[in-house]
């Protein structure tokens, strides 16, 4: 791979267009300089990646140890940057903060291909940190992207006068994926002004092979959703409701919120394996939720202080273990999920998965594994 041409902008990027390059990664990349960027009220999207009608492929980068902020003490109504048509975007190393609407937004109705976001701060953003939007062809999708690395959290109580009372709320809404993966970040306190938010990742609208994994979500109101019992304006008329097919959502730690660890609505195929919940005793019983449409589904190797709940929805049991679990991990409250010597029930008690060989910090599964998402052996 050819080394990267960095170029230094200082002002506002409103669309850029670079020519296809024969090597698959990005050979032009945008560098902000150190500091706040400030947002105008004016601006719809200071960052904007965007090919040309006639130009299909656009490859980028947007890198900095930078702040993008609004302007005004209250939040700005807008979006910080977009990303549309375009192709090999990688967005890292940046910090987004007090924006009302969305800190990035991807346009899947567009088709973009091979976004990456990458070790980004998410802090204070209104309504979506990440959000992806979607058209009513069926065949359009953001193809092959990822958020790995990035944390996100809320400090502030959102107004009651924002949407649904404050409520509408997440860390990432994304609809019409297809081959992304939700890795390794850290969610914290994403919650609405009702305790009615959405969840941190919250996927649907015609995904597919999406997998979530290796995240740690603490004091969410929801953790991880595939689907919800709603309908998007992005539906077709009459279409058959599959919100995501063929995804995956294991190793994951999920600790407190007041609604429900993971949940399930008109999803296919999916398969939810070691993942560890910690419900409080607010909605208690509902560690995952497997509500209506939902089908072909299995439940593996899961480890839950709350109840496994059928809301409308099938899915196969194996080797899990709910309930009551006070003792088995070492700092609920901080989110610290790993096992101790009193997980008598979940240690050495599962059942291989060729679908995960690994726990939450990388470590090999050997021979009988422990249930949830953290592997203790050689430790306790």
């Amino acid at each position: 791979m050819n080394t990267p041409h960095w170029l230094l902008i200082a002002a506002s990027v409103l669309a850029v267009h670079v020519g296809v390059a024969e090597d698959p990664f990005p050979q032009t990349h945008l560098a902000l300089r150190e500091g706040r960027w400030i947002k105008e009220r004016n601006q719809t999207f200071p960052f904007r990646f965007e090919g040309a009608a006639d130009d299909p492929v656009f490859y980028a980068a947007l890198r900095a140890q930078t702040t993008l902020r609004a302007a005004a003490a209250k939040p700005a109504p807008q979006s910080t940057s977009g990303i549309g048509h375009c192709e090999g975007v990688t967005v890292a190393h940046l910090s987004f903060a007090d924006c009302r609407s969305y800190g990035i937004k991807v346009e899947a109705e567009k088709a973009p291909k091979e976004i990456q976001i990458y070790d980004c701060r998410f802090r204070d953003i209104g309504v979506r940190a990440i959000k992806g939007s979607a058209g009513q062809d069926p065949n359009t999708r953001a193809v092959k992207g990822s958020v790995r690395y990035c944390q996100f959290e809320n400090t502030k109580v959102p107004p009651a006068d924002w949407l649904f009372g404050g409520d509408y709320i997440a860390a990432i809404d994304m609809m019409a994926l297809e081959d992304w993966h939700f890795s390794d970040n850290l969610f914290r306190n994403i919650r609405g002004r009702n305790s009615g938010g959405r969840a941190a990742i919250f996927l649907w609208v015609r995904s597919r092979r999406v997998v979530v994994e290796r995240n740690l979500i603490l004091n969410c109101d929801r953790g991880v959703a595939f689907g919800n019992p709603g309908q998007s304006t992005a539906n077709l008329a009459g279409e058959r409701l599959v919100y995501v097919a063929d995804g995956i959502i294991r190793n994951n730690f999920i600790a407190g919120g007041p609604d429900c660890g993971i949940e399930l609505w008109y999803a296919d195929r999916i398969k939810v394996l070691h993942n560890t919940i910690w419900r409080p005793e607010q909605n208690w019983r509902r560690g995952i939720r497997v509500g209506t449409g939902t089908a072909h589904t299995e439940l593996v190797n899961n480890l839950v202080h709350g109840e496994i709940i059928f809301e409308g929805g099938e899915a196969q049991m194996c080797h899990n273990l709910t309930g009551h679990l006070e003792g088995c991990f070492v700092s609920p409250a901080s989110g610290n999920l790993a096992l101790t010597r009193e997980a008598n029930g979940a240690i050495d008690q599962g059942v291989p998965d060729p679908e995960a060989t690994e726990d939450i910090s990388g470590r090999p599964r050997v021979g009988r594994p422990d249930l949830g998402a953290w592997e203790s052996r050689n430790e306790l």
